[in-house]
């Protein structure tokens, strides 16, 4: 049985256009004047008088909503790869830690000085649950077993 997901996609754009006009008046007092009008009408009317707006754009795109319907989805699901790809990398795993052939006594010294932290982040299934300090274990630990670390932390 699949799950059928529907998404709302916020996107932002900014483009970039260039104009350029001769004035009489002192510097200082256009660059005040352009603030000033920066959206209102003669603004606006700048912006219509720019004959090629650039492609190249900054670009903001994150989900605005989403809506899960369980069994209605079809038997294409394009993205459980990556979706996997990205619990794979952000499970809380300790079996991998302890498997991981590296020396036991290193991994228990350094369970015992973040006894705390490790027992509350044993529990816990994704990374992304974790606090700030348990992350740091959690990566402290998989560094000893040799294991790899995303490159930002």
């Amino acid at each position: 049985m699949t799950t059928r997901v529907d998404i709302r996609i916020e996107r932002e754009c900014t483009q970039y256009g260039e104009y350029s006009f001769s004035t009489r008046h002192n510097p200082d007092i256009v660059e005040k004047w352009l603030l000033a009008n920066d959206g209102a009408n003669n603004g606006d009317d700048i912006a219509n008088e720019i004959q090629y707006w650039d492609d190249t754009y900054n670009e903001k795109v994150y989900i605005d909503s989403s809506d899960y319907h369980e069994g209605e989805g079809d038997e294409y699901c394009n993205y459980d790869n990556e979706i996997q790809r990205w619990m794979d990398a952000n499970t809380v795993d300790m079996n991998l830690i302890f498997s991981s052939g590296c020396d036991i006594q290193k991994i228990t010294d350094f369970i015992k000085k973040n006894e705390e932290l490790y027992n509350s982040l044993s529990k816990k299934k994704m990374v992304t649950d974790l606090t700030d300090d348990e992350k740091d274990v959690f990566y402290g630990l998989k560094r000893i077993a040799g294991l790899s670390v995303p490159l930002n932390i």
